[in-house]
């Protein structure tokens, strides 16, 4: 099973409200089992078992391709799936079981939750699968045809990391406490990190959240700031916390780093 460990880098106060937290995604494909009877014209198993992009290098049936397959299909998953905010928020952690079919042109269809664990992670696990890039299909005596296969997806928190080789920057907003004023005037900058040697780092996910009174709000991107973020900052109030999470990965670990603000 490999696993992916998502990192939380925040301030004292930010952990004091989310909790600290940090992420291990585990995905193992596995096949049902090979005596289960097909059902029509859909398969358990084939004489070249569907594998996902990146793996035509290796010899059809091969170990090495599944294994490729299985590792190409971990790094779709951490490079799309997002844990749900309410699930975070709530504590919610478990597994989470899918079942798809590969028809005959490589798409995925056929999905079908198996077991939920509640706060958004089954349909974030089933919004991800359904944009998921073609497989190659199953091969049987030559010709192309459904595999059904099933998926395991974790979500599990472990105890909080600190990760402080990154630095975040959003225009000039450096002070603690600021103006809802000068947070309108820096919608228009770009958020960006940069590791320790001052380089600049792909953003995976930008998330605006705020919180007053235990009352949550949040919106996200994969990076640029959207018109519902921009929704969120107009609604701010004074004595709001207001956090921007830029979430970067490295080696399949992710990392959020993120800037907190108190609204005055």
């Amino acid at each position: 099973m490999v696993f992916f460990q998502y990192i939380k880098n925040t301030d004292k106060q930010y952990a004091m409200r989310l909790k600290n937290y940090a992420l291990f995604f585990a995905t193992l494909l596995l096949y049902l089992p090979l005596f289960a009877q097909h059902q029509g014209k859909i398969y358990v198993t084939a004489d070249q078992m569907p594998y996902f992009q990146g793996c035509e290098v290796y010899a059809d049936g091969s170990v090495e391709k599944q294994n490729c397959s299985n590792q190409e299909v971990v790094t779709y998953l951490a490079n799309n799936i997002n844990y749900p905010e309410q699930a975070k928020n709530e504590g919610i952690e478990g597994v989470v079981y899918l079942s798809f079919v590969v028809d005959e042109s490589g798409k995925t269809i056929n999905l079908a939750l198996l077991k939920d664990i509640g706060g958004g992670c089954g349909e974030e696990a089933l919004r991800v699968f359904r944009a998921m890039p073609p497989w190659h299909p199953g091969i049987l005596h030559d010709r192309k045809v459904k595999v059904q296969l099933q998926i395991p997806v974790e979500f599990r928190f472990s105890d909080f990391e600190s990760f402080e080789d990154y630095t975040f920057r959003w225009g000039d907003l450096e002070n603690y406490e600021i103006s809802k004023k000068e947070l309108k005037k820096n919608l228009s900058q770009q958020a960006q990190v940069f590791d320790e040697g001052g380089s600049a780092v792909a953003i995976s996910s930008l998330t605006f959240s705020s919180n007053k009174k235990n009352k949550t709000s949040s919106a996200q991107s994969k990076g640029h700031i959207t018109p519902q973020m921009k929704k969120l900052v107009k609604k701010l109030k004074k004595g709001s916390l207001f956090s921007v999470i830029a979430t970067i990965q490295k080696g399949g670990k992710f990392i959020e780093i993120d800037k907190e603000f108190l609204i005055i």
